[in-house]
């Protein structure tokens, strides 16, 4: 191809040049991977992490995210940060250490669907982009449950706690690293090994029960319930909480035990965590966010219709939406919703949109 556009002329890199700059990337710790039987992961996480926050520092990208008081204030982070050298269980830093935020989650999609598990690093000016993240795994995968979680995750579970323990050093001073997971909500609980959304404990976050049943009706009366929105949440998940579980159970889950845990000792959490991230730095992605609410949007605005111009109303915001979603959006219809759509197009997921 090279010589038919030219040759030298045609501006692309000859077999040779790009010989050697793959020999180039294989020599370079920071981006050496290594391949598996159902996949590729990279060798030292470490090294593309230090490698990445001296790209966005060189790039003049690098922004400080401060966390905040009770107030909602930012904290001064003026503190360096001491590398632990006790073996006990990781505990989170001062808020007045200088810190960076690492976000580590996964999706799953594409055509010959795969798994992929990323890092991204919030201490720039523009997180989402592509080109400043990490690929740290990648596996073709029908699906994220807890067999392919623990393929991925497993050789990456005692890296990411010495990277937490030792901290990074950016720009001379060394920073500890505040631990963020994300992703939606079949791999956060996936990973924290949580029982999905059910009539009992199924926030990730608080200790609330969803409704309360007969089955549940001592938490209710503890922990609050969801149906009492107007109520603060008496009581939030912790990390202690997902380090008991881990060293309570076996490969097998709370079924295995002799005298199974009860919903008030487990709060759910019914397997061994794979990871054990703090609760409160369990954050969905933004994007399946948006995805989420956009259908219920819709369907607000079209009840509201209704509710304001009767059945033909709703008729008519229903066919401007879908006017708009096809002239506006670009989404195309489609006739089946089997098998992977690439583009923009109707996905499975819109299936069940009542509003789509």
């Amino acid at each position: 191809m090279r010589q038919a556009w030219g040759g030298k002329d045609s501006g692309l890199s000859s077999t040779q040049r790009l010989r050697s700059e793959l020999r180039d990337l294989r020599e370079d710790e920071t981006r050496a991977a290594v391949a598996t039987e159902t996949g590729a992961r990279l060798v030292s996480i470490r090294a593309a992490l230090e490698c990445l926050l001296a790209e966005i520092e060189n790039a003049g990208l690098w922004v400080d995210r401060l966390v905040r008081d009770g107030e909602g204030r930012p904290t001064s982070q003026t503190e360096d940060y001491t590398a632990k050298t006790d073996p006990g269980p990781y505990t989170q830093h001062s808020d007045r250490t200088r810190e960076v935020h690492v976000c580590v989650g996964l999706d799953k999609g594409g055509t010959g669907s795969s798994c992929k598990l990323v890092m991204t690093m919030a201490n720039q000016r523009r997180p989402q982009r592509r080109e400043y993240s990490i690929l740290m795994a990648t596996y073709l995968s029908t699906r994220d449950g807890h067999a392919e979680l623990c393929e991925m995750i497993g050789p990456w579970a005692a890296d990411l706690d010495e990277l937490l323990a030792s901290g990074v050093t950016v720009d001379g001073h060394r920073r500890a690293v505040r631990f963020f997971l994300n992703g939606d909500f079949m791999f956060l609980s996936n990973v924290t090994r949580h029982l999905w959304p059910t009539c009992h404990m199924s926030c990730l976050w608080c200790l609330a029960v969803r409704v309360p049943s007969d089955t549940s009706k001592f938490e209710a009366a503890t922990y609050g319930s969801m149906q009492l929105s107007a109520e603060l949440p008496r009581e939030l998940r912790s990390r202690k909480h997902l380090e008991d579980m881990a060293s309570t159970y076996s490969s097998e889950g709370n079924s295995s035990l002799p005298l199974p845990l009860t919903l008030g000792e487990h709060f759910l959490i019914e397997r061994r965590p794979l990871l054990l991230p703090y609760p409160h730095q369990i954050v969905p992605l933004p994007l399946h966010l948006t995805l989420g609410l956009t259908s219920f949007l819709l369907q607000l605005g079209i009840t509201a219709a209704v509710d304001m111009g009767g059945e033909a109303g709703g008729r008519a915001a229903a066919a401007a939406v879908g006017a708009s979603l096809l002239a506006d959006a670009g989404v195309r219809t489609v006739g089946y919703h089997g098998g992977s759509l690439e583009g923009r197009a109707c996905h499975r997921i819109a299936a069940m949109g009542t509003a789509i």
